[in-house]
């Protein structure tokens, strides 16, 4: 019984330091989609089903939430780093150019790679999405995770978003038009 209440103690502070960090930067506007994932993917999860399912609860979002407690995250200045590095990648109109950036005292790097950009809409209006791809290492451990961003309103039935930062919307490609 002791030991199970000392891992339910270290559960609980593990947990309230990832909450923190995830909240801090939502906050501070660091929410590129890889940078936050587990976080964003739960909440995104749990608004889905209320959408879907008639408002019903599910503690799936939930679990997905705290699934993020296991996983080694990200600090907030290498959230706000990801996604300073994704805004300057959505504002150059090339494709297949990279950023990056690394942090050598947390062992931390991304890089974000626009793949395709399609116009939305008739003309030159600016209204694009692009697919682009997002790595993220932490210490020896690489994650990369493909994403849609938009920066137009749907005139129809939109999407549900990912999450949402300045004009850009940002959708996992296998939810962007389910």
């Amino acid at each position: 019984m002791r030991y199970f209440l000392l891992i339910l103690i270290i559960f609980f502070v593990s947990s309230c330091a990832n909450t923190r960090t995830f909240w801090a930067a939502k906050e501070n506007k660091c929410l590129a989609p890889a940078a936050n994932y587990y976080s964003l993917h739960a909440l995104w999860s749990h608004q889905w089903k209320k959408y879907n399912y008639h408002r019903t609860y599910s503690g799936l979002g939930t679990f997905k939430f705290l699934k993020g407690d296991f996983i080694k995250q990200m600090t907030l200045n290498d959230r706000c780093e990801h996604t300073k590095q994704l805004l300057l990648a959505l504002k150059n109109p090339k494709d297949l150019e990279a950023y990056e950036w690394e942090n050598k005292e947390e062992q931390t790097k991304g890089r974000i790679k626009m793949l395709i950009t399609k116009p939305m809409g008739m003309g030159n209006t600016g209204q694009v999405c692009r697919k682009y791809i997002s790595f993220i290492q932490i210490k020896n451990k690489v994650q990369s995770r493909y994403f849609i961003a938009c920066n137009y309103e749907w005139f129809f039935d939109p999407p549900l978003p990912l999450v949402e930062i300045n004009e850009w919307s940002f959708y996992e490609p296998e939810n962007f038009l389910n």
